[in-house]
């Protein structure tokens, strides 16, 4: 993919080629990719799309967020397909959709989904649907990137991936950015950032944000630090060379990309009006993403509490490894707080994002669902869950997890029948 950044930081012209190859069991008559800027306030135009070097035919579907391009003969099971197109995307400098998770604002400039992405092909096919506001848009396989940037030359920016060269371009600085494998590409910068940074196991952890912010962005870099260095033991390894956490003006306290996150800019100042242990839970949390959503993949568009869940409970074990019995049983005692106080009540944390009020949303998949998997360690047993958290990274890293997957590796492990339990918490009967 090779991108241009123009010094306003309000367009972003691209060129991106996709090497495809179809892992599915049947051919396939079209390849989609989806057109998120649209949906998120700015807008995407594309052009010059070709398969194998020929011009193709294409047509805009699902309110534009969808580009369909026929394929001149099936592409058969492991067979290959290049597609490449040109591309211009518009980046709105007022919130849009999702949280601002699109947008130049407040002088930082935060690039969440830009470019065409390929869609997934699940168990009902071509995964097509328009993501609710609520919650997050993405839902994607992992791919490796080879990204070419032009940018401004005094622009300091964070992306997926690791940067791998950088020489003059004129005005401007050309930088090769190598990244996967990962769902997606995600980029944040500004002309103001400056960078903190620390080692944890051989991982370079990055803090960005102004000058103005040093001490609460090193205060972040020591939240992410500890949390990678704890959800590694717990979890398995962390997979990349990196981990990016950066400051921007998202309306959500924190939002997770491959390799990189994002913190809310409002949670920086002295007046951070959510409190400080609002900004260590949230790079915790952030942090945690990186293998439930990141390395292994879900529809986090209908199964939230496979990542969203899980995740808020990853941040428990951060906790309670950074804190001991006092930090568990404190951050347990603000997931029930959550719950109980967003008025949500008798429905099952298995829902699609969509099917929740904020409110419900919010106290049931951040506050009820993490007690599901704190439920399910106190049945079987703190070693044993401990075991199942291990083996479910291990057997579905760089895979896309099922509603059922999680309940059918933990049946393995315990020999046990945990339906009555999944249908109690879950599943919507």
């Amino acid at each position: 993919m090779s991108l241009a950044l123009d010094e306003a930081l309000t367009t972003i012209t691209g060129a991106m080629e996709i090497r495809y190859t179809n892992e599915e069991a049947v051919p396939l008559s079209a390849v989609y990719l989806r057109l998120y800027p649209g949906l998120l306030g700015g807008s995407i135009g594309v052009d010059n799309v070709r398969l194998n070097g020929e011009p193709a035919g294409y047509e805009l579907q699902a309110d534009a967020s969808v580009l369909a391009i026929n394929l001149p003969e099936p592409l058969q099971p492991a067979g290959q397909v290049v597609v490449a197109l040109d591309f211009l995307t518009v980046i709105p400098e007022t919130y849009g959709g999702s949280y601002g998770m699109f947008i130049v604002q407040d002088e930082i400039l935060a690039m969440a989904h830009f470019y065409p992405v390929l869609a997934v092909y699940d168990e009902s096919g071509w995964n097509l649907e328009i993501p609710s506001e609520q919650g997050d848009i993405s839902y994607a396989d992992s791919s490796y990137y080879l990204v070419e940037l032009h940018a401004p030359a005094d622009f300091v920016f964070a992306s997926s991936g690791v940067t791998i060269g950088s020489e003059p371009a004129g005005a401007d600085t050309r930088y090769t950015i190598a990244a996967g494998p990962m769902r997606d590409f995600y980029l944040a910068g500004s002309y103001r950032f400056e960078r903190q940074q620390a080692t944890v196991g051989g991982v370079t952890v990055n803090s960005y944000a102004f000058a103005e912010y040093e001490e609460a962005a090193g205060r972040v870099l020591d939240y992410g630090a500890v949390a990678l260095a704890i959800l590694a033991e717990a979890l398995g390894p962390y997979p990349f060379a990196e981990l990016d956490i950066v400051s921007t003006p998202t309306r959500a306290l924190g939002i997770e990309y491959p390799g990189i996150v994002v913190i809310a800019l409002r949670m920086y100042g002295p007046d951070n009006p959510f409190g400080e242990q609002a900004l260590e839970s949230t790079t915790a949390h952030e942090v945690g993403h990186q293998w439930f959503y990141s390395l292994v993949g879900n529809d986090q568009l209908d199964h939230p509490w496979l990542d969203e869940s899980l995740t808020q409970y990853a941040t428990l074990l951060y906790f309670a490894g950074r804190y001991g019995d006092g930090g568990r049983q404190g951050f347990t005692g603000a997931m029930q707080s959550r719950f109980d106080n967003s008025g949500a009540s008798g429905l099952p944390i298995g829902l699609p994002a969509a099917a929740y009020t904020p409110a419900e949303y919010s106290g049931i998949v951040y506050g009820l669902g993490p007690l599901f998997f704190v439920e399910l360690e106190e049945t079987l047993g703190a070693e044993l869950f401990a075991q199942i958290l291990q083996d479910y990274v291990a057997t579905y890293r760089l895979r896309i997890a099922s509603e059922t997957s999680f309940q059918e590796l933990a049946e393995q492990h315990c020999g046990c029948d945990l339906a009555p339990l999944f249908t109690e918490w879950v599943y919507d009967d």
